[in-house]
């Protein structure tokens, strides 16, 4: 399920109205805090800040997230993995 929906069904608050983008384990936004993951499907950038529409991070010409300003690493123990959320909340 893409994070919107899943995100949606479990009660999750949605920050913005940015498109839902397929995020691998290798993008930079993988191991941020704001990102609601959903590994071999679409994700959803949830952070506060930033263009409400576009995701604020930088991509190469490959597609992969290489930089943001608004990135938040994950700390040790922490998941942005949709259904680890889940779990937490």
């Amino acid at each position: 399920m893409d994070a919107l929906n899943f995100a949606i069904e479990h009660g999750i608050k949605i920050n913005s109205d940015r498109s839902l983008l397929s995020i691998s384990d290798d993008d930079y936004c993988a191991n941020c805090k704001s990102l609601l993951y959903s590994p071999g499907d679409r994700s959803l950038c949830n952070c506060e800040d930033g263009p409400a529409e576009d995701w604020p991070c930088r991509f190469n010409n490959d597609g992969y997230s290489i930089s943001c300003k608004e990135y938040h690493q994950l700390k040790p123990g922490q998941s942005n993995i949709l259904e680890d959320l889940v779990e937490v909340n």
